[in-house]
This record gives C-alpha cells, sequence and structure tokens, in this order.
C-alpha cells in the first residue's frame, strides 16, 4: 500500500466527518508544513525525489460555531517517505516551534505519541497542527482559524482539540474512543 489513491482514501476518513465538499486536494511537497502551498494535480510518476515517494492533502472549509457566519480552514496531509528513519526526521522538524513563527509545541494526549503545534503561518494566520508519526507515514492535520493574529487561549484550545479529535480518524492513531470533532 502506497499509492496516491491509497493516501487518498486514508484522508478521507478524517475529512469526511466535516461533511463538505473539499475545495483542494492533490500532491503536496514536505515543504508545505512550513508554507501554504496549494495542492497539484499531478501524476504519481512526475515524482522524483527518493526521500518523499509520495504525500497527498485534502483541503475544506468548515463551518465554526463559535465564529459564525466566518468558516475553518480544515487540511489533512500524507506524507510517505523511502524509510521511517527519514519520517521521524521529517516529522520532528517539521512538528518542531523552532522554524515556525510564534511556534509553541507540545506533545499531545490525543492521538497517542503525537505532536501539537500552534503557530502563524505565512498569511500572517494563527494554525494549530498536530502531526502523527506511523513507520515510514508522517501525517498533519491543520486547522486555520479566521483569525488576523494569534488567537485567546480558548480559542487556540478550540482550534487543537478539533484538529486532535479529526486526527483520531487517521489509519494507526491509536485513540481509544475514536474521532472526536467537538
Amino acid at each position: 500500500m502506497g499509492t496516491i489513491a491509497d493516501l487518498r482514501a486514508e484522508l478521507r476518513t478524517v475529512m469526511a466527518p466535516l461533511a463538505r465538499n473539499p475545495y483542494a486536494w492533490g500532491i503536496v511537497s514536505p515543504d508545505g508544513a512550513w508554507f501554504d502551498n496549494t495542492p497539484l494535480n499531478l501524476h504519481a510518476s512526475q515524482l522524483t525525489d527518493q526521500r518523499w515517494p509520495a504525500s497527498y492533502e485534502i483541503r475544506s472549509w468548515t463551518p465554526d460555531p463559535q465564529l459564525d457566519p466566518r468558516q475553518d480552514d480544515v487540511a489533512a496531509d500524507v506524507f510517505m517517505f523511502a524509510s521511517p528513519g527519514q519520517a521521524r526526521r521529517f516529522f520532528t522538524e517539521a512538528s518542531g516551534a523552532r522554524c515556525h513563527r510564534d511556534g509553541v509545541e507540545r506533545p499531545t494526549s490525543r492521538p497517542p505519541q503525537g505532536r501539537d503545534l500552534a503557530w502563524v503561518n505565512p498569511d500572517g494566520v494563527a494554525q494549530d497542527d498536530v502531526f502523527l508519526l506511523r513507520g515510514r507515514r508522517v501525517y498533519r492535520v491543520t486547522v486555520v482559524r479566521p483569525q488576523v493574529r494569534m488567537t485567546t487561549a480558548p480559542e487556540r484550545q478550540a482550534g487543537t482539540a478539533l484538529a486532535n479529535g479529526l486526527a483520531c480518524a487517521l489509519p494507526n492513531a491509536g485513540c481509544r474512543h475514536g474521532p472526536r470533532t467537538t
């Protein structure tokens, strides 16, 4: 398993509870963990970097009752690497606060062995990510709330809770009680 279609199917389990049509999907490069690159509709054979054999991202606008009528921008990514060691190095770098503006990282309690990252993305908007390392794959679920800068603590917790709840739908997430989206 590891084709683009397989990766897309894994992410659909995360995005399904949102009951929205995605507005963007396709292949993304690993630098998407630092930049807001739009997914590309490329054929898998066009990828030549051996460190990064496959990836996929799905993005969707999602209603947020706290922010009505504004919506959260939610994305799910999976990056598959040639080896577990390469995946671990990417996980460590991508989920670390050091290379993310105003970044704060911490381990998650749910899903187990995940890492939360709160930061200000290149568009100047608060972003909450959860990263999971599973063998050769690194998963990321992202929630961008429509504030201009860093949000208040309760708003930040809402974004993190949504990202972590959605991440529990990932394959091998290890959440005891399944995904939660509230």
